[in-house]
C-alpha cells in the first residue's frame, strides 16, 4: 500500500524522505526573472497557441458551464463520459478519446433502440438515451472517423441499404415498423455507431414515418 501511495503521489513520497545535504549557496532570483520563469511554466502547461483543445479540456469547460447554469441533465452526461475517459486512460494501450466518445454514443443509441422495441416499450428511457447521445455528438470532432460529414441524403442511403438487406434476409417480405429495432442495429453497424447531427434511431424513425404518410 505504501508503494502504491508513493506511485500515486510522488511529491508526498519525496517529502517523506530525509535528504542529508546542506546547500552550499543560496541564489536569489530577481523579481523580473522570477516573473519570466513563472510565465514560461504556465505557458508550457497550457495548450499550444492555435491548437485545438483536447476532448478532456473541452468537456471540462462544458461541464463548468452546465454546472454554473445548473443544468443537471447535461452535467450528469458529461461527468459520465469524463469518467469513461479517466478509466480508459489507465489501460496499457489507452484508446483515442474520440473513440471512447463514439463508443459511448453508440451504446446509448443501442439502448434507445432496445427500449423502443421492448414489450412494453419504454419510450421515456429511449428518449433519454437518445437525448444523451445527441448531447455527446456535439463534442465529436471532425476526424476521419467522425460521421459529421455525412449529410441527410447520405444517411437515408444507408437506411435504404439496411432495409434491402433485411428484406433479403426475410425472404422478400417487406420490412415494416415491427422491424424498427432490427433496422436501427444494421444502420448502427454500417455507420459504426456515429451520427450525422441526429441520433441514428431518430433518423430511422423519421424515415419510417415518411414512408407511412405517403
Amino acid at each position: 500500500m505504501t508503494s502504491l501511495l508513493k506511485m500515486l503521489n510522488p511529491t508526498r513520497a519525496f517529502r517523506s524522505t530525509t535528504l542529508n545535504c546542506t546547500p552550499t549557496r543560496t541564489t536569489r532570483l530577481s523579481p523580473i526573472l522570477l516573473l519570466t520563469l513563472r510565465s514560461q511554466s504556465t505557458s508550457s502547461a497550457a495548450a499550444t497557441p492555435g491548437a485545438a483543445p483536447t476532448l478532456d479540456v473541452t468537456l471540462r469547460q462544458a461541464l463548468k458551464g452546465y454546472m454554473k447554469s445548473r443544468q443537471t441533465f447535461e452535467s450528469g452526461v458529461i461527468k459520465s463520459i469524463l469518467a469513461d475517459l479517466q478509466t480508459t486512460s489507465h489501460l496499457a494501450s489507452p484508446p483515442n478519446p474520440q473513440k471512447v466518445l463514439l463508443k459511448s454514443i453508440k451504446t446509448r443509441l443501442e439502448a434507445a433502440s432496445q427500449f423502443t422495441t421492448s414489450i412494453p416499450p419504454r419510450q421515456d428511457l429511449a428518449d433519454q438515451y437518445t437525448r444523451e447521445a445527441q448531447l455527446l455528438q456535439k463534442f465529436v470532432q471532425n476526424t476521419e472517423d467522425a460521421l459529421s460529414g455525412m449529410g441527410e441524403e447520405d444517411l437515408k442511403g444507408v437506411i435504404k441499404s439496411a432495409l434491402e438487406e433485411i428484406k433479403v434476409e426475410k425472404g422478400g417480405e417487406e420490412v415494416g415498423v415491427k422491424d424498427l429495432g432490427r433496422v436501427i442495429k444494421v444502420v448502427l453497424a454500417k455507420t459504426k455507431g456515429k451520427m450525422a447531427g441526429k441520433g441514428v434511431s431518430e433518423a430511422v424513425k423519421k424515415y419510417f414515418d415518411a414512408q407511412v404518410t405517403r
